[in-house]
C-alpha cells in the first residue's frame, strides 16, 4: 500500500471554521457553492508544503498577506488556526497536529506541537510527542534534523504531499507558453509545463498516456490525442 492521506481536521483557516476527521478516498470531488471552503482545502495543503519546507512565516506574510488574512474571519474572532493531519502506510498510522496563534507583526506562532506513529502490529495507539512551543518554524523540522526518526518519516510524507491547481488557463498563463522540451520529468503544480510532460509520458510510460486520453475524450467523445509542434 502507498501512503496516503487518511484524513484531516482543520479549524480556523481562511474560511474554513471547523472541519473535523474529513476522510480521503483515492478520489475525492468537493461540490459546494462560494465560499464554502473548497478552494481553501486545497489551499491548507499548500501551506502544508510550506510549513514542512521551513517556510512558515513566508506563506504567512507574502502569500497570505499576514495572519489577519488566514484566521477564519480574522484575529477578532478566530485567535489561532489548529490541525491534524494522519497519513497511513503498510506499517502504521503517522498522525501530526499542530496549532498555531495570532502574534504581534501579523504572524502565526506555534503553540502546540505534536507527532506519533502507531505500528499496525499493536492494538493500542502510541503515545503523543510534543515538540518545544512559541517557534516561529514547525519543531518538526528540527527534530529531523536531529535523526528523531518519527520525525524524520513524517517530514517525509508530508513532503511528498503536492497541491496541483490548474486554475489559471488565461492566455498568459505558463500552460501556453513555450516550453522546455526536457522540462517533463515532474509536473509543475500550476501545469507550468503540462506539454512537456504529456510528452514524455507518451515516450516513456505509453500505458499511462493512453489513460490520459481516454480520461480525457470521455469529456470530449471527438478527441483523438494530443500534437506537439
Amino acid at each position: 500500500m502507498r501512503p496516503y492521506i487518511e484524513k484531516v481536521s482543520i479549524k480556523g483557516f481562511k474560511t474554513i471554521a471547523d472541519l473535523k476527521d474529513f476522510n480521503f478516498r483515492s478520489l475525492n470531488i468537493l461540490i459546494g457553492p462560494n465560499g464554502a471552503g473548497k478552494s481553501n482545502l486545497v489551499s491548507f495543503f499548500r501551506m502544508m508544503s510550506w510549513l514542512v519546507a521551513g517556510e512558515f512565516q513566508e506563506y504567512v506574510i507574502k502569500v497570505c498577506g499576514g495572519s489577519g488574512n488566514l484566521l477564519h474571519d480574522g484575529p477578532e474572532r478566530t485567535d489561532c488556526v489548529k490541525a491534524a493531519l494522519t497519513i497511513k502506510t503498510d506499517v502504521g498510522k503517522n498522525e501530526y497536529r499542530f496549532s498555531a496563534g495570532h502574534a504581534s507583526g501579523d504572524t502565526l506562532v506555534f503553540l502546540n506541537e505534536e507527532y506519533r506513529f502507531s505500528n499496525v502490529r499493536f492494538a493500542t495507539e502510541a503515545n503523543w510527542i510534543s515538540l518545544p512551543t512559541a517557534q516561529m518554524e514547525s519543531a518538526l523540522l528540527k527534530a529531523a534534523e536531529a535523526e528523531n526518526k518519527t520525525a524524520q518519516v513524517i517530514r517525509s510524507l508530508m513532503q511528498r504531499v503536492k497541491v496541483f491547481q490548474f486554475h489559471n488557463t488565461s492566455f498568459t498563463s505558463r500552460m501556453r507558453n513555450r516550453f522546455n522540451p526536457e522540462d517533463g520529468r515532474h509536473l509543475k503544480e500550476d501545469a507550468g509545463n503540462l506539454s512537456t510532460f504529456l510528452l514524455r509520458l507518451k515516450r516513456d510510460k505509453p500505458a499511462y498516456y493512453s489513460k490520459i486520453v481516454a480520461t480525457t475524450q470521455l469529456v470530449l467523445p471527438f478527441f483523438r490525442d494530443y500534437f506537439y509542434l
